[in-house]
């Protein structure tokens, strides 16, 4: 089948011939649905195969009854807009090497309540091909903050899972927030100069990574060719528009290394900034456990398989007990959020 948007019968018969030929048993059809939004170039084509002009925004047939109706209330000329932005699904599987791109819906303005439809959609198609959806990824944009209260209906407390309403089993899906998106958060916010906390009268800054590069590897070092910390560069530390996107600088700069290197070179002022770098660093190394051997093999403790649920890992009070005991310092402007309570968003959606 050739490439198209919005659901399909012929993707759902490929999916579940897959499925078969591979002869999944029960444990093996758990699965996790990610949803990603990625910008693309806004261009309109003809497609000469299928005798269609592409390019235009498409969410489903109801949605696009809905925006035609919004369109025609406000006055507005509905008109088709060619699409910025493409809205992804792709199943993953949880106990096998699953990978599969399901649907794509190319947008323009994306809503929560336009994500609604789509969301559930997709898990009544995959529960009806025999798939179990356990859970849902997305990064910590507001609109999928949106979509997981649109889901359970509940505003009042943090959600984390909704039942299933297409199952007739006793099963829950699990809201996840996509954790190198967390980690990119927090660096950013960190990286901000505007924002500043304070735990325990020492200041957290970003001043003190800027330091550490200068000081260990940079014009300010007093020992060239040697260095503590040999990955950090310039690019770590002065962070453009494109380098705050990437996931690999933000793994580095909250890293081991940097929490071990801070207090050697820079001093006993940058204490709150190497502990803070710990609990990340130690936080995140849980979330990416990936291999049985690799805890051993770069002797952190924190990337060991689990083997139980009385894991040290599941109980992490200390790294919550340090978040809230950091407070703002400085002035900041009505109706903005202090880095606070950025850092407990980010705390609480991991």
């Amino acid at each position: 089948n050739r490439p198209c948007t919005g659901f399909s019968t012929g993707t759902d018969g490929e999916l579940l011939r897959l499925i078969e030929s591979k002869g999944y048993e029960e444990w093996q059809r758990m699965v996790l649905l990610l949803i990603d939004e990625m910008y693309i170039k806004e261009d309109i084509v003809y497609n000469k195969h299928t005798g269609r002009i592409v390019g235009f925004t498409d969410l489903g047939d109801v949605n696009n009854h809905l925006l035609r109706l919004e369109n025609s209330a406000t006055g507005e000329e509905p008109l088709q807009t060619p699409a910025k932005t493409m809205l992804a699904f792709m199943i993953r599987g949880l106990c096998t090497n699953l990978e599969y791109p399901y649907v794509q819906f190319p947008c323009s303005i994306l809503k929560a309540d336009l994500m609604y439809r789509p969301t559930t959609e997709a898990i009544y198609r995959l529960e009806r091909l025999g798939l179990k959806v356990l859970g849902i990824t997305a990064d910590g944009a507001s609109v999928n903050r949106r979509l997981i209260t649109l889901l359970a209906g509940d505003k009042s407390q943090l959600v984390y899972k909704v039942a299933n309403p297409y199952t007739k089993e006793n099963r829950h899906i699990h809201m996840f927030s996509d954790p190198p998106h967390l980690l990119k958060t927090i660096r950013n916010c960190l990286s901000n100069k505007k924002r500043q906390l304070l735990c325990k009268c020492k200041e957290i800054k970003w001043a003190h990574i800027e330091e550490l590069y200068f000081k260990d590897k940079g014009v300010q070092t007093e020992t060239p060719g040697l260095a503590l910390v040999p990955k950090l560069t310039l690019e770590h530390t002065s962070l453009g528009s494109f380098a705050k996107m990437r996931v690999d600088l933000a793994a580095q700069v909250m890293s081991q290394s940097v929490d071990k290197a801070i207090p050697i070179v820079v001093g006993p002022a940058a204490e709150r900034t190497a502990q803070l770098i710990e609990v990340v660093d130690r936080l995140f190394d849980c979330l990416n456990v990936t291999s049985y051997t690799e805890g051993k093999r770069k002797r952190k403790p924190s990337k060991d398989p689990y083997i139980s649920s009385k894991d040290w890992r599941l109980r992490m009070r200390p790294c919550e007990s340090f978040v809230t005991g950091c407070r703002k310092t400085g002035r900041w402007g009505t109706g903005l959020p202090s880095p606070r309570a950025r850092l407990l968003g980010c705390w609480r959606r991991v």
